[in-house]
């Protein structure tokens, strides 16, 4: 099981702290930080972005065929 323990805010860091529990890297194009979820857990990505006004949004797009513990 792979757990992963996410205390960040804004959502940049939360992003970059799934990255580096999963141990892959951050793409960034304009505001909108992407990761690749490696293909030994799953398919797939999870993305964010940040607005101006202090809101936040992921979107979450993956199939995992091992399944891990996500602690946000």
């Amino acid at each position: 099981m792979i757990s992963i323990l996410v205390k960040s805010l804004p959502l940049k860091e939360v992003i970059e702290d799934i990255a580096f529990a999963l141990n892959v890297p951050v793409t960034r194009k304009c505001d909108e930080y992407t990761v690749q979820l490696p293909f030994q857990i799953g398919k797939g990505f999870i993305r964010g972005m940040d607005f101006k006004n202090g809101l936040g949004i992921i979107f979450y797009d993956f199939f995992f065929t091992r399944t891990p513990s996500l602690i946000l």
